[in-house]
């Protein structure tokens, strides 16, 4: 390459994209602070945030077709090993591509060179799962050290000593954290009846 910056290297700064998630993580917070019936599953908590992504990208300059649900990202078979995986792949909730990166290869085929990768989870309490979680962020970020990374856990009143057990885990992997825990009172449902 002689040196020369990749053209989608110049595409976001570590600090930019950092600044963008984390401004990104706490109006989802505050979505789920608003009323815990939006997020009854963890699947609606991933997709109100890759919903405030979508539409806060566009808003910083930078294209959609960068965020992937589900994304598989390919491993070293040493990195698997590790993991306790089979496979070549291990899927995040939420892939960032380089968008000048994305290259289809067939129709239902693509490739692109990963920017960022984040699990998004409902609760603090289920502690082996999130530490697998957590582990597969940790080989990401040892495979692709240019890759960020985060974690990011909204808790439904989940105990102060499960949340601290998993933010000294998160530490000790050197994964960043980002997580709020609801405490609101139940609110009455009241509804009209529809006519």
């Amino acid at each position: 390459m002689g040196g020369r910056m990749q053209p989608e290297e110049s595409w976001i700064s570590p600090g930019a994209l950092e600044a963008l998630v984390h401004q990104c993580a706490q109006k989802l917070f505050a979505v789920c602070r608003e009323d815990p019936r939006t997020w009854l599953s963890e699947a609606d908590l991933q997709a109100i945030f890759y919903a405030i992504l979508w539409q806060d990208f566009p808003a910083h300059g930078l294209p959609v077709w960068a965020l992937h649900v589900g994304y598989p990202c390919r491993l070293p078979s040493a990195e698997m090993e590790r993991l306790g995986r089979r496979g070549r792949a291990v899927p995040v909730n939420l892939g960032i591509v380089f968008p000048q990166s994305v290259r289809l290869l067939s129709r239902r085929r693509w490739q692109a060179r990963l920017r960022a990768a984040l699990e998004i989870k409902r609760g603090y309490e289920r502690y082996r799962e999130i530490k697998e979680d957590l582990a597969k962020l940790a080989a990401i970020q040892r495979t692709w050290p240019e890759v960020q990374v985060w974690m990011i856990i909204m808790g439904y009143r989940s105990p102060h000593e499960d949340a601290s057990a998993i933010r000294h885990l998160a530490q000790s992997m050197g994964v960043p954290l980002l997580g709020d825990n609801y405490w609101g009172k139940d609110r009455r449902i009241e509804q009209r009846e529809l006519l």
